[in-house]
């Protein structure tokens, strides 16, 4: 199962893949004080389904396997953080 995700600064959606999209959702960013909180709350929506990988689209760049979101800069999304919920 793969992981999809548009994170800009307002929304984010996510969905779950495995040749074709499903478990579809959008999350308003300001109910988050993090992106691990969000995606917390997305895999408990979805039963705890887990994800061997992720492919992200995030409003910001992508340093050293990091990124810190443009207009959300206290949202810091990091490969190893992702690994810890998958």
């Amino acid at each position: 199962m793969i992981l999809v995700a548009d994170i800009g600064g307002t929304k984010t959606l996510l969905a779950l893949a495995d040749g074709t999209l499903r478990a579809q959702r959008r999350h308003e960013n300001d109910t988050y004080p993090t992106f691990i909180a969000l995606l917390d709350d997305y895999l408990e929506q979805v039963r705890g389904e887990r994800f061997e990988s992720a492919c992200l689209a995030v409003a910001g760049p992508v340093e050293a396997r990091t990124s810190r979101l443009t207009n959300r800069v206290q949202w810091v999304l990091s490969e190893e953080a992702l690994y810890a919920q998958a």
